[in-house]
């Protein structure tokens, strides 16, 4: 296939997530750009349009929506130093159960063979979790479509939930839109760069987006930065690509197997979002974290969606996304290492 095809392709593909997104946006609904282009590129790919997946693009978005994350972390977040390590010693018992509750369920109700029920139960990366399956035998084409229809389905059911729970408790106020100056396109994009180019030196995980959080954090939090404010237009552009990814995942593959694969992943995730309010509620009685901002941080989602949609409901974001992180790169370490243990002993 010639470039020019790919990339009228690429067009296209990007050209049904902006539709969707701008659907979703006249219809008021929660994080439109992103869940507006994820569902409409999904319809579009299982429908056997000529699309192709703009993912060489998905970097240079994750590393924006990292500097986006980065200005969340304020000075007063020491304040809330010991909330946060007590949800973190909490998050380790949610890995824990969540993996063995995933596992057992797509192995005896999916019917997979263990080695791959095992990495498409891990609540780790779906990249993570399909290069891990690759190289230990398992069906790393059916993990990657389990943890596609996990981050899909878990970022269409939450919005409205945390919207609904926002709506009794009353929802923060959102930041202001931010207008497209040289500026701070100047500057976001030399963060991003800079940041992402961080990550890579220190193999952080998820550094594309770590990277750039971390940079834009330190200097959040040091004072070098002052109310940095990312261009919205450019905010919302990372969302579509983003969306237009998760969805074109889909490409080639029959709508009867996506409709199956839905309905055996809606069950784990169900389980897991049940497990995910359990410690929400939990950490709300004994530290008064929030109920939605807790869900937020344990919902078995991707950092980047995860946090995408804590900014978009304006729950602490910073809180989300170092929940998430920690998480996948737990899971990331030590799931490996557990299935060769596991593996020697059978």
């Amino acid at each position: 296939m010639s470039s020019i095809a790919v990339a009228s392709r690429y067009g296209l593909s990007l050209s049904f997530g902006l539709t969707g997104g701008a659907v979703f946006y006249l219809l008021g609904l929660p994080l439109p750009w992103m869940l507006g282009a994820m569902l409409l590129t999904l319809i579009c790919s299982v429908s056997g349009l000529p699309l192709a997946s703009p993912k060489s693009a998905r970097p240079a978005m994750s590393a924006i929506i990292g500097v986006v994350l980065g200005t969340y972390f304020q000075p007063e977040l020491f304040a809330h130093a010991g909330e946060w390590l007590f949800s973190i010693s909490a998050l380790f018992v949610f890995i824990a159960l969540a993996g063995g509750i995933g596992v057992t369920y797509f192995h005896f109700v999916g019917r997979m063979d263990w080695k791959t029920a095992y990495f498409a139960g891990m609540p780790g990366g779906l990249i993570e979790m399909v290069l891990a399956a690759d190289a230990n035998g398992a069906d790393s084409r059916k993990v990657a479509l389990v943890h596609s229809t996990r981050i899909f389905l878990t970022v269409m059911m939450l919005p409205p939930l945390v919207t609904w729970m926002e709506g009794a408790a009353g929802p923060a106020s959102a930041r202001p839109m931010m207008p497209v100056t040289v500026e701070s396109v100047v500057l976001v994009l030399l963060l991003a760069a800079g940041g992402a180019l961080l990550g890579r030196l220190l193999h952080l995980p998820a550094r594309y987006l770590m990277g750039p959080m971390l940079l834009c954090a330190t200097l959040n939090l040091s004072g070098v930065l002052h109310d940095l404010a990312p261009p919205t237009l450019l905010v919302w552009g990372a969302q579509i690509v983003i969306g237009t990814v998760i969805g074109c995942r889909f490409i080639g593959v029959d709508w009867r197997h996506v409709i199956g694969v839905v309905v055996l992943t809606a069950g784990s995730i169900l389980a897991f979002l049940c497990l995910a309010f359990a410690v929400a509620i939990l950490l709300q009685s004994v530290m008064g974290i929030p109920l939605a901002q807790g869900v937020l941080a344990f919902a078995p989602g991707g950092v980047a969606e995860m946090s995408l949609v804590a900014i978009a409901l304006h729950v602490d974001a910073a809180f989300v996304a170092l929940h998430h992180v920690i998480r996948i790169s737990v899971v990331m370490a030590v799931a490996p290492l557990v299935f060769r243990f596991l593996k020697r002993g059978t």
